[in-house]
């Protein structure tokens, strides 16, 4: 069959497993750049008090931000590829990634200092982050809960872009 549209086999082709996401860990990866790439087109907005869109953003004003800070995580023994996964992962403006430093997230997205007077749980939907997970206190298993259930909102983002399912793991 001719490909009258001249589109490249890779994309019409194209198909992912729905562990696409489980050892995305660094910068440098495509797959992490993908997701950072699909946020920002989903208009995300900084956390803090000015609500920025984040792609009007100079990237020198941006920070790679771990939703549950590794300083915070270290003392629980939470570290490496667990704590680097995309799904901790984000972008934020520099000074309100700053301003959170090592805080837990149930502590940071109710300090209106950092946020602001404004409801925050529109901006967390935005960057595929559940407000009924996010808000819990910290345990290991609330973090454990919160990759799997952004995992699965970054995959359900991935398939809308793509309009492909992902393929279940064998």
């Amino acid at each position: 069959m001719d490909n009258l549209e001249n589109e490249p086999d890779s994309v019409r082709d194209f198909s992912y497993h729905t562990s696409i996401l489980d050892e995305v860990s660094r910068v440098d990866n495509a797959i992490y750049r993908g997701v950072i790439s699909l946020l920002l087109s989903r208009s995300i907005r900084d956390f803090g008090r000015n609500r920025k869109n984040l792609a009007a953003v100079p990237w020198q004003d941006m920070e790679d931000h771990h939703i549950y800070p590794k300083q915070f995580l270290r003392p629980y023994g939470i570290k490496g590829e667990r704590v680097n996964n995309i799904a901790n992962r984000t972008l934020l403006a520099r000074n309100t990634n700053q301003q959170i430093g090592n805080t837990a997230p149930h502590v940071y997205l109710t300090d209106p200092r950092i946020i602001g007077p404004e409801p925050i749980q529109p901006i967390i939907v935005g960057h595929l982050i559940d407000p009924d997970v996010i808000f819990k206190p910290f345990t290991e298993a609330v973090y454990d809960q919160f990759l799997i259930d952004r995992s699965r909102k970054i995959i359900n983002g991935i398939k809308d872009a793509v309009s492909a399912e992902a393929l279940a793991e064998q």
